[in-house]
């Protein structure tokens, strides 16, 4: 491995370590969920949908425990689980335990913040890279073969773009590809065409994403081009199930439409046979026992709780009577004391046989353990023949092929009859030992039989006295024995009250018991599930799956070809520990001008390193700018033709970041009639002369506008309205309007306006870096900025940083501009932001650009209201 390489390694490692300890620093805090439902299951994976309570910026793929109580002494249920996804107030879950059905309606969610760092830190600390060095050479420390090799052969109907042909091409000629593609311009397409003739080269691909979202849209597209492309080689590739996504998908086609079957869970099902059939009755006896187990907890306490006052009643009773019952058992047990001085002589007597008596007993138990020992030895000789004699059986009884690929494959059938036969002897042996010791034994019993009769010709004799005594009589007796008779039906009733809560606590013990049984069962045959799964993965010449399961579980496999699409939201830690798999190809695509991996660090100061590495991608590190991709420069293909949104939405953006490089197909132009304005797709509702105001209410809530948030509820309950029925290709589960704004302190407060509204399961509310790598027909822009407070640095950053890179800023407002398809309402009070322009603008024209303003500017020209028009719209005609 390059020295450089291993350099920069070490850099992550301090980065990742640094992170982790900033997490562990933060408080645990508890989520609430509820209307919890089970969507799926599927190889041994549980897909559950929540309902949140509050907001929660949660990452995909992170750790979570599923909890049914705050406190951790009241918990009675805990699974481990893992984020698939969160839109609007809907949380998906994946679990390997199910959870109950009385459990689902009210849950609570903890994060494990450090796990997926924990797993990034142990993968790049067991890093290998292939003889390729396809880590180094991704990351520009290793020279890569760079040309071009003609397109051939058209795969269906698709004919590229003269920009994605060439993206084509250079992915076939050449080690290393960044396609760079803006917004809608195509670059799944043009991935999924380069990779079918990987595919049909015989390669093998790994095709990733940041998001089960992002890959699961990526991976449909792939698997519908190959259908469609009419190629034989290909649809044989999806009908030997040697295309495969792995991992737990987010789209509904894949968790249980008619792309199933392409997923790794399902394949695993298949081969499962009875045993998947046998696993889910043992998971739902395991459900049922769980519920068995906590009603009869719950009647248990009842139970006690019921028991309590009388159990007190009666202790109080039986201690006051047998405190009357103390003064006469003392004068008893002094009459006693002076009967034991009178028997003193049959006592010493007693003595001296015993003394006789006690070396022989010694020796009785002696021979007894010897005997029991030999006992215990030929027992256990014979199960472990029996054992032996019963697998070898079975062994010989399975079929070679069976055999062959079972942990039997080499067994020494010789030398197990060897050991059959030493074990049947060795038990002989035993049974031999036992009868010479029976012999002693019997000769021991003869030799005690003189002292024991006089020991028992004494224990006569004060029997005897014993029984005058009693005839004789004792008033104090007798009122010992009348007390008695009245504790005893006290005692009796307090036994009995003690044993019925006793038997109840054994029949938790026993179901206890039984669903520990039923688990060991359960994880046998998922240990089984898991082997499938790893084998199928092993199989397969194309896997999709996210970057993070690449560090989890794709480690050790090497590919010919590594595909990442959204580049720009993976760390340069993920791409590295990806691209190391690759051994003749590494395609990057993504955007320079998207977002860049989001980090979330509670102690920023003390973590700069993690900071710097967690949040840089690859175009970051290579210093990939978009003036790189239009020049072709640095390996770059840049896609030009979009065809996502509306071109009125894309026109400003075309403009100020993309130098006019974009063009919009035809059918862009077509768009719904959105409300408000139908006419207008791009529009400016401007809060000037509004009661529009930010505010800072804590530390932890920087900014937030009521205002804005009331509005933006009121603008989603109209483009809900009047938006056009789904089509059959939409996900119903994913939102159809997003309204996002740059502070999570005002993505919570929108999102508690729209529960109040009623429509939050409807919208899609959230930061900027939610968004990415997803579309919508409606995005509304919250801007926030307001008077009351000065606007916040990055409003009016700078569209290209000295090194012409974006800032982040430009990457921030372009996602969130570029996610509308049909209309993007913008939410901006105008004035206020012109009049906090940074006075040196005029100045320096070089930096006069502040994308924020312009892009409002913009908008106002195309199209603009008032807020009170939408508060308060004056009544139809």
């Amino acid at each position: 491995m390059k020295q450089e390489l291993l350099d920069d390694i070490e850099r992550m490692k301090d980065a990742l370590q640094e992170a982790i300890a900033d997490a562990q620093s933060a408080e645990e805090t508890t989520y609430g969920g509820f209307d919890g439902r089970l969507l799926s299951k599927s190889g041994g994976n549980y897909t559950y949908q929540f309902t949140l309570r509050t907001y929660w910026d949660i990452d995909e793929n992170a750790k979570i425990i599923i909890v049914d109580a705050v406190g951790e002494q009241e918990r009675t249920l805990r699974v481990d689980g893992r984020v698939l996804s969160r839109e609007a107030i809907t949380l998906m879950a994946v679990t390997r335990t199910p959870v109950s059905a009385e459990h689902l309606a009210h849950v609570f969610f903890l994060e494990d913040k450090t796990w997926l760092l924990k797993r990034q830190l142990q993968a790049l600390t067991r890093l290998q890279e292939t003889s390729a060095e396809f880590g180094a050479k991704t990351l520009g420390l290793a020279p890569v073969q760079s040309g071009t090799k003609a397109v051939r052969d058209k795969l269906g109907n698709f004919t590229p773009h003269l920009h994605q042909e060439r993206a084509i091409a250079h992915g076939l000629g050449s080690e290393k590809t960044i396609i760079v593609g803006p917004p809608g311009t195509g670059k799944t397409r043009a991935l999924c065409d380069l990779i079918c003739r990987y595919l049909r080269a015989g390669l093998s691909v790994l095709l990733l994403s940041h998001t089960n979202i992002a890959t699961d849209n990526a991976f449909i597209r792939l698997i519908q081009v190959m259908d469609e492309s009419k190629k034989v080689d290909l649809r044989v590739l999806l009908k030997e199930g040697l295309v495969v996504r792995a991992g737990d998908p987010r789209h509904v086609a894949l968790r249980a439409g008619k792309h199933r079957r392409y997923t790794v869970n399902a394949l695993a099902e298949a081969r499962m046979g009875a045993q998947a059939k046998e696993r889910e009755q043992l998971e739902k006896s395991l459900l049922n026992l769980d519920q068995q187990i906590e009603d009869l907890g719950r009647r248990v306490r009842e139970q006690e709780k019921a028991w309590q006052p009388r159990r007190d009643a009666l202790e109080e009773e039986i201690a006051s009577l047998e405190e009357d019952m103390a003064p006469f058992l003392k004068r008893v047990q002094e009459r006693e004391q002076n009967r034991q001085r009178l028997l003193t002589k049959n006592a010493n007597d007693r003595k001296d046989a015993e003394e006789i008596l006690a070396p022989l007993q010694k020796e009785e138990r002696e021979l007894t353990r010897v005997r029991d020992e030999w006992v215990k030895a030929s027992e256990r000789r014979a199960r472990q023949w029996e054992k032996k004699t019963y697998e070898i059986s079975q062994i010989r009884g399975m079929s070679r092929i069976r055999r062959f690929f079972s942990e039997y494959s080499d067994y020494d059938f010789e030398a197990a009859d060897r050991e059959v036969d030493g074990l049947l002897s060795e038990k002989e042996q035993a049974d031999t030992k036992i009868i010479e010791y029976k012999a002693l034994l019997r000769d021991n019993f003869n030799a005690q039989s003189p002292p024991r009769a006089t020991i028992e010709s004494i224990d006569r004799d004060m029997q005897v006295a014993n029984n005058i005594n009693k005839t004789l009589g004792n008033p104090d007796q007798i009122r010992i024995n009348l007390i008695v008779k009245e504790l005893e039906p006290l005692r009796q009733e307090a036994q009995i009250g003690e044993q019925r809560v006793s038997q109840a606590e054994d029949q938790v013990t026993q179901r206890v018991a039984d669903r520990d049984r039923i688990t060991a069962q359960i994880e046998d045959l998922k240990a089984q599930q898991e082997s499938l799964k790893k084998q199928i993965v092993a199989d397969a010449q194309l896997v999709a799956t996210t970057i993070t399961n690449v560090y989890l579980n794709l480690l050790e496999r090497e590919f010919d070809v590594v595909v990442i699409d959204e580049l720009s939201m993976i760390s340069v830690i993920g791409v590295l520990l990806a691209a190391s798999r690759a051994m003749l190809h590494f395609v990057g695509a993504g955007d320079p001008m998207q977002l860049s991996p989001v980090v979330k660090l509670v102690h920023e100061e003390k973590a700069r390193r993690a900071k710097e590495w967690l949040g840089k991608d690859l175009f970051t590190y290579l210093k990939i700018s978009i003036f790189d991709a239009i020049r072709g420069e640095k390996e770059c293909c840049l896609l030009t033709e979009q065809g996502r949104s509306c071109p009125v939405i894309i026109e400003p953006i075309n403009h100020f970041i993309y130098q006019n490089m974009l063009t919009s197909r035809p059918e862009t132009a077509i768009t719904p009639a959105i409300e408000p304005h139908p006419e207008w797709p791009l529009l400016l509702v401007d809060t000037t002369g509004t009661e529009a105001a930010c505010s800072k209410p804590s530390k932890i809530r920087p900014r937030e506008n009521e205002y804005h948030a009331r509005l933006a509820v009121a603008l989603a309950r109209q483009a809900l309205e009047s938006l056009p029925p789904l089509s059959l290709d939409d996900d119903p589960s994913i939102p159809r309007v997003a309204i996002v704004a740059p502070y999570r302190s005002q993505a919570q407060l929108t999102q508690q306006k729209l529960r109040e509204a009623k429509i939050a399961h409807l919208v899609h509310v959230g930061t900027i870096n939610t968004v990415q790598s997803l579309e919508f027909p409606v995005v509304i822009f919250d801007t926030v900025e307001a008077p009351k407070l000065r606007p916040w640095e990055f409003t009016f950053d700078r569209t290209f940083d000295d090194r012409q890179m974006a800032t982040e800023a430009t990457r921030k407002l372009n996602v969130a501009w570029t996610r509308a398809r049909h209309k993007l309402i913008v939410i901006a009070h105008r004035k206020h932001l012109h009049d906090h322009l940074p006075h040196h603008m005029q100045e320096d024209p070089a930096r006069k650009q502040r994308l924020l303003v312009d892009l409002v500017d913009w908008a106002y020209d195309r199209g603009h209201m008032s807020a009170a028009e939408v508060l308060l719209p004056s009544p139809k005609k």
